[in-house]
């Protein structure tokens, strides 16, 4: 069932592996610090707050997310758990990854059993009555119209999220719908991505890679002389052509050792790494743009910078 359907770009690599380095650090970040005391402080600071949307059960409407999502509930669509048929306000509670940095942040990775995905955005759906969990009636589905910033490639696919959330660096693990379901599929209208699913929990459309060429290599990183702790390290390679990104430490990366960062999952595809660490309680972070290659190190400078600067600069990649 988990079926590769997207062809990779053909990558040309041009030159050497030092030609197809980039520092984006000096036009990107600015040198202002962010006391936060902790990496945890900066994704807590940074991530998607949900918000809550009261509805018309009997009437339905629509709505948009925290990101630009427009969600779109039928009229007369909520049932309770027990089938019971629902009237009267229902509150909706959404949250919109569209953005890698929103990704990034609040811990929502777009991989499924380990391997990386291409995505169409991500999506967090709740809805409640008198903190009753409610869900759509057979044969009703709500919509939701994933905005995109270029045309998205065919072939795009609805994902659930696979089990409880775990709020790491690796977040959800994705699981393709079942294809013989009739619950859910991904409608493409024009520079927009419309899921349509009888299933009020996470979703996401994606696709898998076709055939990625993974590369060993490593990442130095260095602040200008101020000490750097492995442990208040975290790193992702973020792909330059298409939405989907790749933790580079911990669950789903490798370990660092004497701020060298040791990656074997990474394709050769061009992308920017994306380094961050807390120094002394501050935030640094550095980018770099590369195209990985088997054997090469990278060396990342980390600055001080700010949590709002942090995103601006991942979302402009």
């Amino acid at each position: 069932m988990y079926k590769k359907t997207l062809l990779w770009f053909l990558i040309i690599v041009i030159g050497s592996a030092a030609c197809n380095k980039k520092d984006y650090q000096s036009s990107t970040l600015t040198n202002t610090n962010t006391n936060t005391g902790s990496l945890a402080t900066v994704f807590a600071t940074a991530a998607v707050t949900p918000k809550i949307v009261s509805i018309d059960a009997t009437t339905g409407g629509s709505f948009y997310g925290t990101g630009g999502v427009r969600n779109v509930f039928p009229p007369n669509g909520f049932q309770t758990a027990t089938g019971a048929s629902v009237t009267g306000m229902v509150q909706v509670q959404v949250a919109d990854y569209i953005k890698r940095s929103d990704m990034i942040f609040s811990g929502i990775a777009p991989i499924s059993n380990a391997q990386p995905l291409i995505s169409g955005g991500e999506v967090y759906l709740n809805a409640t009555q008198g903190g009753q969990t409610l869900y759509m009636k057979p044969g009703n589905r709500c919509q939701i119209n994933l905005p995109q910033k270029h045309t998205p490639p065919s072939g795009m696919q609805l994902f659930y999220a696979d089990g409880a959330f775990k709020k790491t660096t690796g977040g959800v693990n994705w699981r393709l719908a079942h294809v013989d379901s009739a619950g859910g599929s991904v409608v493409y209208n024009g520079d927009t991505l419309s899921l349509n699913t009888d299933s009020l929990k996470m979703c996401n459309a994606d696709q898998f890679m076709s055939s990625p060429d993974y590369q060993t290599f490593t990442v130095t990183l260095n602040a200008g002389g101020a000490t750097i702790s492995d442990s208040l390290v975290m790193a992702f390679a973020l792909c330059d052509n298409f939405n989907g990104y790749w933790p580079m430490v911990g669950e789903y990366g490798g370990g660092v050792t004497n701020h060298v960062i040791s990656v074997d999952h990474v394709p050769d595809i061009p992308v920017h790494f994306v380094a961050v660490a807390i120094i002394n309680g501050w935030l640094y972070a550095g980018i770099l743009g590369a195209t990985p290659s088997n054997g090469t190190n990278y060396t990342i400078t980390l600055k001080p910078t700010t949590i709002a600067d942090l995103k601006t600069a991942i979302d402009a990649l």
